[in-house]
């Protein structure tokens, strides 16, 4: 059986591509995601740097099994074990916040995947609230766990990482921080918890429920 962790990886480099320095990316040099700017201390960038003194950059780094180790061991790091992805009960969602921490950032990932917990859990009932802070921990994957042993758990969870996530893109990370910062403030009113799980599941469909509903 393919390691949960490989299985997330290639899907995610597969996303990102090779090498990326795009003038509008703020990351500004990009190896299969891993940016100059947000890890100046990953050990690809010996590699990298040693590639760009030859000719053929940046297609001589393709082959490469050291950069490739180097890369694979960052995005382990960086990514997986620091979100504790190996705790998670469902593959699907270890991919989904693998994806989503290398696109957005864990911090923000942490952050409106507890906003997330918090509002599912019907007042506290099935799962306790937890603090919404920009880093994983024991009760964020306990609680990740506990919902997705809910009838249409993974689903449910699924769909609402997509919501958050297509937030970000809309406004950016400035005003998504700003709004995720307020919505942690507030108390939401109690009656919400009570129909929120039946709202996502009947209101939110996805693109091709949607569709097929009209055939």
């Amino acid at each position: 059986m393919t390691e949960p962790f490989l299985i997330a990886y290639a899907q995610t480099v597969g996303r990102e591509g090779a090498w990326s320095e795009d003038t509008d990316d703020p990351g500004k040099g990009t190896w299969k995601g891993i940016s100059e700017v947000m890890d100046p201390e990953s050990p690809i960038w010996p590699i990298v740097n040693k590639y760009r003194e030859l000719p053929g950059f940046p297609g001589n780094m393709k082959n490469d099994p050291e950069l490739e180790a180097a890369t694979q061991s960052t995005y382990r790091r960086k990514y997986w074990k620091l979100m504790g992805l190996d705790m998670i009960k469902s593959l699907v969602i270890q991919c989904k916040l693998f994806d989503s921490g290398v696109n957005v950032g864990t911090g923000t990932v942490s952050l409106y995947l507890r906003i997330i917990l918090n509002s599912f859990n019907r007042k506290g009932t099935h799962w306790k609230d937890i603090v919404v802070t920009t880093f994983m921990d024991i009760d964020a994957l306990n609680a990740v766990n506990a919902m997705l042993l809910e009838p249409r758990g993974e689903d449910v969870l699924y769909s609402e990482l997509n919501g958050w996530q297509r937030v970000y893109y809309t406004i950016g990370r400035g005003p998504f921080q700003y709004l995720v910062d307020q919505i942690s403030k507030l108390t939401p009113d109690s009656w919400r918890e009570t129909f929120a799980w039946g709202w996502e599941e009947n209101r939110t469909p996805d693109y091709a429920e949607a569709k097929q509903s009209l055939a």
